[in-house]
């Protein structure tokens, strides 16, 4: 059995004051012009400003607004419901909070007029309750958006980002976490009902080394327990800055344990390949990261005309991108479409086959059938590519 070798670089970019998403995105393009004016509530007069040069506190708000108008998958959202709960986060518990001294003037700016009450209970808030204002708008963004928009997108500030690949593994233990319900729905916030599970450990890293299985149940990290948490944070003290231990309180099997890992930088395994008797092949696809479309072409390449029967391996693969499925599926299907992005205003755009693949039909192999190997849960890149590669069996 062969394994190419590839170098893995992943980034994750943030603003230093403000917001980022789980991908990179170009610089919004939308803009809301608001007319200054100017209100008061005790003791805190209040300037409504629009978000073309906004005060630090308030960047992750009017970066978060540009990135969800441009690029949420169900544009255009919802900005009365995003801005009702903003003012809903300001009436939670924030004791936790730093305190600071308010601003004799509260310059408040932000993406669109719908936000208008939202700057006026931000001033009574910060009058009364004197909250730091940057912790405070983190937590309003962090909340608006999870509550808004549903358990698949949410806010991680530059502190939180660092924990993250692209592929959703955590930095530093090499695990990937989930934390859905009994009906399968993805949960923001952990809780009984929403426990907080490893779905699968990555090989050859702090997570296996320290005996951690996939469905094992967080219940603490370090001693606290996770109920009650936001998803994100907490996969995020998990990973730290990936020195250093850290313990976990894992249930298995009705029984709970604690397992201290000591962190370090995750080695990704990538693209195993070889023939065995009989003309079978295996080809074991680690993730879909930019890198594996080379990585896979060159494995097919080696083995062509040396096999009839293959099986793809996509155990333990935690997705990617969906143009490097595309990539990787063209190789097995010659032309038609590879799948369907649902668009808000075009509807079902076909996404079709590159072509030129090396083990599509017609090659010196006679594509007797292929063996998809992939998990119980399964993501877009595995079912995908399962799709693709069984109707040719």
């Amino acid at each position: 059995m062969k394994r190419v070798v590839a170098s893995l670089f992943v980034v994750l970019a943030a603003c230093a004051d403000a917001t980022t998403a789980t991908t990179t995105a170009p610089a919004p393009t939308t803009t809301t012009t608001l007319v200054a004016t100017t209100t008061t509530v005790p003791d805190l007069p209040v300037v409504l400003e629009d978000c073309d040069q906004p005060p630090a506190p308030f960047s992750a708000l009017c970066e978060s607004y540009g990135l969800l108008v441009d690029w949420h998958v169900d544009r255009p959202v919802d900005l009365q419901v995003i801005a009702e709960a903003a003012r809903a986060a300001l009436r939670e518990d924030l004791s936790d909070l730093p305190t600071a001294a308010p601003p004799r003037t509260l310059f408040c700016a932000v993406p669109h007029d719908a936000f208008g009450p939202f700057c006026d209970d931000l001033a009574r808030v910060m009058a009364t309750q004197r909250v730091d204002p940057k912790a405070l708008m983190d937590r309003v963004v962090t909340h608006a958006i999870e509550s808004a928009l549903g358990p698949f997108t949410y806010y991680l500030s530059p502190e939180l980002v660092k924990g993250f690949r692209d592929n959703g593994v955590v930095g530093g233990v090499g695990i990937l976490l989930d934390a859905t319900d009994a009906a399968g729905s993805r949960c923001a916030r952990i809780a009984p009902s929403c426990p907080l599970r490893i779905v699968f450990v990555l090989e050859g890293n702090p997570g296996t080394e320290a005996g951690l299985q996939a469905g094992d149940v967080i219940v603490a990290v370090d001693g606290t327990p996770v109920d009650g948490q936001g998803f994100a944070a907490t996969a995020s003290k998990i990973a730290g800055d990936e020195t250093g231990e850290v313990t976990l309180t894992i249930r298995r099997d009705g029984q709970e344990m604690e397992i201290t890992l000591t962190r370090a930088p995750l080695d990704f395994p990538t693209v195993e390949y070889g023939v065995e008797a009989g003309r079978v092949a295996y080809l074991r696809i680690s993730d879909f990261e930019e890198d594996i479309p080379v990585l896979v072409w060159e494995a097919l390449e080696e083995m062509e005309g040396l096999w009839g029967t293959m099986v793809v391996d996509l155990r333990d693969n935690p997705g990617g991108y969906v143009h490097v499925v595309v990539d990787v599926a063209s190789q097995f299907v010659s032309d038609g479409p590879i799948l369907w992005e649902v668009e808000p205003i075009q509807g079902d755009v076909p996404i079709d086959s590159l072509g030129g693949g090396l083990a599509k039909e017609g090659r010196d192999h006679d594509m007797a059938s292929f063996v998809v190997k992939i998990p119980q849960r399964t993501r877009l890149g595995w079912k995908t590519t399962e799709a693709v590669l069984l109707p040719k069996n």
